[in-house]
């Protein structure tokens, strides 16, 4: 039923009584073919057709006397075909090419005859295998084994496939070099067919049967190639399968055999029979010229240097800069800009030819530059919320303002920027001139605030020159600064002659009539009062959705015209424990009178019997001394006068601050508590935030309240009572990096408690770090 052809080729030439081990015979056409004997042999829809002759067990080839051998085989018919024939025997390796073309027929017995005399190499009794190292080691042809060790440190390689699907495993020698010597033939010669895609491969066995993983650990055999499942590739954890990334041909150590495992069993390291290698030629890949410049004027006119491809290998091109040029698939050059770049021709290792690569120079100038922006306040408009590099070119910018070490101000003739990285070693007065690259962004507060923009990294280009020079600030008014924060952000500025509204904190509100800003004192050190002329310096900068002129030392801000004023001086004498007078120029005055500022008031205590004075309370002004005659001088805001008296049969009380029972109807979120006074039997504490700090607050999750850093909590006695003590440490508590301070008394981190044996009226701690609690204990008498 089949239509074939039977063949007969005659080797001649060779030494009688050589054994035969196999006949390849190669093609140009591929051949469907069989030629059965005692081991069995097939191949199909292939080039190449190994007939063996000669197994461990048998001898069936022989070379005859007369130097001669007979090989039958049968093949669909081919046409023009020419032959390659390879004969290995005991003795040598024979191998040559049949110059003439072959035909053969349906129903034709072909007889042809080859002679190899002249053509044999003597057979080496030893191969060697070196581990492969390099990618030059793997290649079609190529004969491998698969070697791995056991717990043991011990060397072994494929030998055989049974009948359950795994190769068995058989001892072989490395030697220090990494080389295994096979005098025999005790293990299983893998051969490696390239496929279409670089680096993938189909793994061949010594009988042409291609290795496979499907499911389980089994690794498989077939006849054929089938579909990706049969793909492998070496790679730093072993040999892995293409189709299936997880499995790789791995040695079980524990049931020695190789099979396919994930990398929970040991990899196998792959040896190459160096001399199986076929030499890869040299494409050599040259250009004509090494070195070529060109002037962007000449562009149109240039010619690349020519390619050498003599073997007409496929090659790619590809440019190390493409920032100066890009090159296409054929090595046409697009010029970009200014620079130097390599151009390299590439071919790949494939058909017999080893990598390839041949390079030139390319010097580009002239190029006209694409600047993002030539000006700082373009700069400004281009920057986002996303750190992004940009390229451009500043004139005569200059270090306008360095306040920290982590932030300098830099600016030109149409705005300002700040630069900000820890340690810039940049001076009030360096200037800049030139191209640079600069990653900037516009800067966000926790919440999410758009503030101002900023330089993060300059590129290593950037030197600033110069020693340092006095910088004055821009004079600015309120007029250009409502409304003109795009304009005037970042900028080093003066505001004159702006009046006080009020000051809170560290935030002073001032006015020139017709608009208010805010000048935020940095320091928390300078004082103004309402109706205050002043001067300030700083950056212009925004604080969540405020802008403001931030001042960054106490002498930048001069007050120019202070008009003294009268403020009311109030007070209430107490129910209980005694009496107090108080004198302006020794006349007695009521409470709610006005004095003028700079006066001194005098004040004087008178205890009841049964009682003893305690000292003064005294806001918005400090008391010299603190007996029951004490003064103090009146100063730019009102004060409030209270006088203490101790009973002298006092018995000591406690109070319990209860969190959970305080904010019971907190029942989930947390509470603001900035601003709230508590009272419990009659003492108070009053939880405040102060710039800088997160407000305090009650959280119902963890039924606690949390202080934070720079907050205070102000705790009043009950009238003509004093507080000995504050304890902290009877609820539950966290001292996350917790600490306070405590005025008229000493307080230990350690029992998380402040103590005063004398007593105090009214007692201010104030949070350093931040800690969590349930419960305060206030004693007091």
């Amino acid at each position: 039923k089949r239509v074939v052809s039977v063949n007969k080729m005659t080797l001649k030439g060779m030494t009688p009584g050589e054994v035969i081990t196999d006949v390849t015979i190669t093609t140009d056409k591929n051949i469907s073919a069989r030629y059965k004997l005692a081991d069995g042999s097939y191949t199909k829809n292939s080039e190449t057709l190994v007939l063996k002759y000669n197994t461990k067990e048998t001898v069936v080839g022989t070379v005859g006397d007369d130097g001669t051998f007979p090989v039958y085989f049968v093949a669909a018919p081919i046409e023009d075909a020419s032959f390659t024939v390879r004969v290995a025997t005991d003795q040598n390796v024979y191998e040559r090419s049949l110059t003439s073309k072959l035909t053969f027929s349906v129903g034709t017995f072909r007889r042809f005859g080859i002679s190899l005399e002249g053509y044999g190499q003597p057979v080496e009794d030893e191969v060697e295998y070196a581990l492969v190292e390099e990618d030059d080691q793997i290649a079609a042809g190529g004969e491998y084994l698969f070697v791995s060790t056991t717990t043991t440190g011990e060397y072994i390689a494929a030998s055989a496939f049974n009948s359950n699907n795994y190769y068995t495993t058989t001892s072989v020698t490395v030697d220090d070099d990494d080389v295994i010597t096979i005098t025999t033939e005790p293990v299983t010669v893998f051969t490696l067919e390239a496929s279409e895609t670089a680096g993938q491969f189909y793994i061949k066995d010594s009988d042409g049967s291609y290795l496979y993983y499907n499911t389980g650990n089994t690794v498989y055999r077939s006849e054929s190639k089938g579909d990706n499942a049969f793909l492998w590739t070496v790679t730093t954890d072993g040999i892995n399968n293409v189709k299936t990334v997880a499995r790789s041909l791995q040695f079980n150590r524990s049931n020695p055999r190789f099979a396919c495992y994930g990398t929970t069993q040991a990899p196998l390291s792959l040896y190459v029979n160096t001399k199986s290698l076929v030499p890869l030629t040299n494409p050599e890949l040259s250009f004509d010229a090494e070195e070529v410049e060109v002037d962007w004027e000449d562009i149109e006119e240039f010619t690349a240097p020519e390619l050498s491809n003599p073997y007409e290998v496929a090659v790619t091109y590809s440019s190390s800069d493409e920032e100066v040029a890009t090159v296409s698939s054929t090595g046409v050059i697009t010029f970009v800009g200014n620079g130097t770049t390599t151009i390299t021709a590439s071919s790949a290792k494939g058909n017999g030819y080893a990598a390839g690569t041949a390079q030139y120079t390319l010097t580009v100038t002239g190029a006209p530059v694409n600047y993002d922006f030539t000006t700082i306040a373009e700069l400004n408009a281009l920057v986002t919320t996303e750190s992004a590099e940009y390229v451009g070119m500043l004139t005569d910018a200059v270090v306008s303002f360095a306040p920290a070490n982590n932030s300098a101000i830099i600016k030109d003739a149409t705005g300002s920027i700040t630069y900000f990285k820890s340690g810039h070693g940049l001076v009030q007065g360096q200037t800049f001139s030139g191209d640079l690259t600069v990653t900037a962004l516009i800067y966000k507060d926790r919440n999410g605030n758009e503030l101002y923009s900023e330089i993060t990294a300059f590129s290593d280009d950037v030197t600033f020159e110069g020693t340092g020079a006095t910088v004055d600030p821009e004079t600015v008014t309120l007029t250009q600064l409502v409304g003109g924060f795009s304009t005037w952000q970042n900028a080093y500025a003066k505001l004159e002659g702006v009046t006080v509204v009020s000051q809170d904190g560290k935030n002073i509100t001032v006015t020139d009539g017709e608009n208010e800003y805010i000048v935020y004192d940095n320091t928390g050190t300078i004082t103004v009062s309402a109706n205050d002329v002043i001067t300030a310096e700083g950056t212009i900068t925004k604080y969540q959705t405020t802008e403001e002129l931030k001042v960054w030392s106490a002498d930048d801000l001069t007050i120019d015209e202070h008009t003294a004023a009268s403020h009311a001086i109030t007070f209430t004498q107490p129910t209980a424990g005694g009496t107090f007078t108080v004198t302006v120029d020794g006349t007695a005055i009521a409470s709610g009178d006005e004095v003028m500022e700079g006066k001194t008031v005098s004040l004087s205590a008178t205890a009841a019997s049964g009682y003893t004075f305690n000292g003064w309370t005294v806001t918005g002004a400090t008391v010299s001394g603190n007996t029951a005659t004490a003064s103090f001088t009146v100063g730019t805001t009102d004060v409030n006068i209270a006088a203490v008296f101790r009973s002298n049969s006092s018995t000591a009380e406690d109070v319990v601050f209860d969190y959970p029972n305080l904010y019971s109807d907190v029942t989930s979120g947390s509470q603001n508590l900035d601003g709230k006074t508590d009272t419990v039997e009659g003492v108070t504490v009053n939880y405040a935030k102060v710039s800088g700090s997160n407000a305090p607050q009650y959280y119902a999750n963890g039924t606690n309240l949390r202080i934070y850093n720079k907050s205070t909590m102000v705790f009043t006695a009950p009238v003509n009572k004093v507080i000995t003590a504050i304890d902290f440490s009877q609820g539950t508590t966290t001292w996350v990096d917790g600490k306070m301070t405590g005025d008229s008394g000493s307080v230990s981190d350690n029992t998380k408690k402040w103590t005063n044996s004398e007593g105090a009226s009214s007692v201010t701690l104030t949070i350093t770090g931040s800690f969590r609690f349930t419960k305060i204990v206030v004693s007091f008498e």
